[in-house]
């Protein structure tokens, strides 16, 4: 009787670990970089780079650990853009000049057009992945263009982050 007790809980205790180990792996990743901006900032200019922090870099510095490493960049804004109907201000995910997936070009819309004449704001969120092929030093670059008639974008309190898988 005191053998099938011992048995259930060592399987059980097993069975724990593995749970454990399998769920803290599965998802870790580390922070490599941040940089967050508090200030507006417009452009009637496109395409072009983005400040990234209160310095007006437009480059993100981070080291990765290992070649071949899955990267995830998430850049938060609080976005406007004035134009059209049916126009967009598109933001694209560079790390060394190579464009994060989803490789969208222009198509994607971090926010759309409602007037001409007055913004409306929306906080929006862009997450990219990339397999950066060297262990060392890159950089990101958030470029914006307007697209399809747009004539002035308009960013303001963004925040990227740079995590490691």
């Amino acid at each position: 009787m005191k053998f099938f007790a011992l048995k259930k809980i060592s399987l059980a205790l097993a069975l724990f670990v593995a749970i454990i180990a399998v769920s803290s792996s599965a998802s870790a990743e580390s922070l490599l970089a941040y940089a967050f901006r508090a200030n507006n900032w417009t452009s009637a200019t496109s395409p072009v780079l983005v400040p990234l922090n209160a310095a007006n870099a437009t480059a993100l510095s981070f080291t990765t650990t290992a070649a071949a490493k899955l990267v995830k960049i998430t850049y938060n804004a609080e976005c406007g853009v004035l134009g059209p109907s049916e126009s967009w201000l598109s933001v694209t995910i560079l790390v060394d000049g190579i464009q994060a997936q989803p490789n969208s070009g222009t198509q994607f819309a971090l926010c759309t057009a409602t007037s001409t004449g007055l913004y409306t704001w929306e906080g929006t969120v862009r997450q990219s992945l990339i397999r950066v092929p060297a262990k060392g030093a890159h950089n990101v670059t958030v470029q914006v263009n307007l697209n399809n008639g747009a004539t002035d974008a308009w960013l303001g309190d963004t925040s990227i982050m740079v995590e490691e898988q």
